[in-house]
């Protein structure tokens, strides 16, 4: 598991970081008190029993005023019990991506704990520890975490993809954000611009040999498509919902499926449906 003690992270330092291609495709802004992402479909839960309500939002925001809102959790676990059980949690698809980044704004108030741990799950189910972090320069500022994924190949082109902030003890205890303050329960951590990135898997390669290939693509609303071969296929839509499936079939309808395009996963990869 990684380790990182993150000071302040500017902007720009943000955005230099940033992987080569990315694309951001599932973004929680939190603005107005709202859950629902402002970029793409997921959605976001609290664990082991903390509890939310809102806040002012982060700086790096470009919407400003009241209406800039950040995810403001709290009722963490007692001092030095509930290791790595409470926090918050992001599901989402990253089915048309790979290489998955994740950055964040993250405001802890001064009697909060400073480190924490980051999680994965490609089932939502099973958890794994990822990242861990602490906040060494103080509560009541912002930090910019940035999570890079890409060397857990099995979070791409994944429909069941979770991922966990959660308070973890260092040295058995919980320490405070703010040197000087002792640690309680009713310390705040604020979550806000909770971004998913990666390269985008829509180019891939359709002429390769051996895969079996879309026919006819483009192709016109209500018709059949082919695969060449039987397999087992699943239809997204570019934001990772999923629309239709089969099993072991050599076509499949485009009724009920608009304009536009789509992501086919079948037994042998990722390929990009055009419906016209």
């Amino acid at each position: 598991m990684k380790k990182i003690n993150f000071l302040n992270v500017t902007i720009g330092t943000l955005l230099s970081i940033s992987a080569f291609a990315q694309t951001t495709f599932v973004q929680w802004n939190f603005n107005s008190q709202n859950t629902t992402p402002n970029v793409g479909s997921g959605t976001v839960a609290l664990v082991g029993g903390t509890t939310q309500t809102y806040a002012a939002g982060s700086p790096t925001d470009p919407i400003t005023g009241s209406a800039n809102q950040a995810y403001n959790t709290t009722t963490y676990a007692a001092q030095s019990t509930g290791d790595k059980t409470r926090g918050v949690q992001f599901n989402i698809s990253t089915v048309g991506y790979k290489d998955i980044i994740l950055s964040y704004d993250q405001r802890l108030s001064n009697t909060a704990n400073k480190t924490y741990v980051v999680q994965y799950s490609t089932d939502n189910t099973a958890w794994t520890d990822f990242y861990t972090f602490t906040a060494n320069d103080g509560g009541d500022k912002w930090y910019q975490p940035i999570v890079d994924l890409s060397s857990v190949t099995a979070l791409n082109d994944n429909a069941s993809v979770g991922i966990r902030v959660v308070s973890a003890l260092t040295g058995g205890v919980y320490t405070a954000a703010t040197s000087g303050s002792n640690y309680a329960t009713t310390g705040t951590v604020r979550y806000d611009m909770v971004t998913f990135a990666g390269t985008s898997l829509l180019a891939v390669n359709e002429t390769q040999k051996g895969k079996s290939q879309l026919y006819p693509n483009p192709v016109n609303a209500n018709e059949n498509v082919t695969f060449g071969k039987a397999t087992d296929y699943e239809v997204f839509s570019v934001n990772g919902q999923l629309l239709k499936s089969g099993k072991n079939t050599k076509s499949f309808s485009t009724s009920n499926l608009s304009k536009g395009v789509y992501i086919i996963k079948t037994n042998e990869g990722t390929q990009k449906l055009i419906v016209k």
